[in-house]
């Protein structure tokens, strides 16, 4: 059975903003060896946003799993890497590849078997959300259970793709734990 997975803000290829001594291609590997650590080959990881910049395709073809991106791109540069991206991906003399790529045409994906919304940006409203359904979002570290808005920032979850099934038991775990108190 697979997992499915959602992370954001990954930036493969990027300077650490936090520690800019950290070389580029050290801290690549880290990403890529922590992705492949929870992610198997049949598990599905939705990518929010910001995967990356520059040349991802050598990035890409190192992590496991079957990997969706929405279509959330924000500057002409992160288009740009992206549509190069899905270029590779079309081309690749891999045939497997483009069956384990996915570039979404949408920006919000609705999961209704794992009863989540998927989108960059933590919405304030959603059909679902008022019986308990969650956003699952990137674009910052924000986490409120009372606004059922789940942050997926790579760097929150130690640089790892999150399983939405994890979380989903850990929150009925701690409602059941509130309710108790």
């Amino acid at each position: 059975m697979s997992n499915v997975f959602v992370t954001s803000d990954t930036w493969f290829n990027r300077p650490l903003e936090d520690d800019p001594n950290v070389n580029v291609v050290d801290n690549n590997d880290h990403l890529i060896i922590n992705w492949n650590e929870v992610v198997k080959k049949d598990d599905i990881v939705y990518v929010l946003g910001g995967f990356g910049i520059g040349d991802l395709y050598h990035i890409l073809v190192r992590l496991k799993g079957k990997i969706h991106f929405l279509r959330n791109y924000f500057t002409p540069d992160e288009r740009q890497f992206m549509n190069e991206l899905k270029y590779c991906v079309d081309k690749s003399s891999d045939p497997k590849l483009s069956e384990r790529i996915v570039f979404e045409n949408d920006h919000i994906i609705i999961l209704n078997e794992s009863d989540v919304i998927l989108s960059y940006f933590p919405l304030s409203d959603w059909i679902g959300k008022s019986a308990g359904t969650y956003c699952f979002h990137g674009y910052n570290g924000d986490t409120s259970l009372k606004e059922h808005n789940i942050s997926c920032i790579s760097n929150k979850w130690d640089n790892m793709p999150v399983s939405i099934t994890d979380i989903q038991s850990n929150i009925k775990a701690f409602d059941k734990v509130l309710k108790q108190i």
